[in-house]
């Protein structure tokens, strides 16, 4: 009990003190996505009074995602659906010259096999993103279809039950 009770107030005391590190962190990464300042512009945050000289902007937004295919796919179609996306990818709309798109088999897993895909789209307008990349999947989706090549549906499931109604399960059961 004594050591439950230990680690309950040291997490307390790393929460606490993790405190401020994070309403910063999350503070500058709402500047960073709304941004509200412009060069030029005077702030004042609490005792701090000063004027914006520099604002990094990113050049690119980058996408990584991965494509799940049915495990059992012959080699052939693994290599035809590899294929698949390197070409719809490949001298894409947006497409930095010295960020091509990078795709690969990537993992076996227990209900699928997983083929990793990065792309960088430019310049970093992201409803524009967000339409080329739904443009993408629906031709990943229309060609691996034509291919043969079969997206993996999820096959895992977690189930939470606490034990008193397990026990109610299990004397009702007895009863009847």
């Amino acid at each position: 009990m004594g050591l439950v009770a230990s680690l309950s107030i040291g997490g307390l005391a790393v929460a606490l003190a993790a405190q401020d590190t994070l309403k910063n962190l999350l503070g500058s990464l709402m500047i960073f996505m709304d941004q509200p300042y412009k060069v030029g512009e005077r702030i004042v945050a609490g005792a701090h009074d000063g004027v914006v000289e520099q604002i990094e902007r990113r050049e690119y937004i980058r996408r990584k995602t991965k494509l799940r295919i049915a495990t059992g796919t012959p080699r052939e179609k693994i290599q035809d659906a590899l294929a698949t996306v390197r070409d719809i990818l490949k001298d894409h709309e947006g497409m930095p010259a010295d960020r091509p798109p990078r795709v690969y088999f990537q993992e076996f897993n227990p209900d699928s096999l997983s083929i990793v895909v990065f792309y960088w789209y430019g310049p970093p307008d992201y409803w524009a993103f967000c339409d080329f990349s739904e443009r993408i999947n629906l031709e990943i989706v229309r060609r691996f279809a034509e291919a043969g090549v079969k997206l993996a549906p999820p096959t895992s499931m977690t189930q939470l039950a606490n034990e008193a109604a397990i026990r109610w399960r299990s004397i009702l059961a007895e009863v009847s």
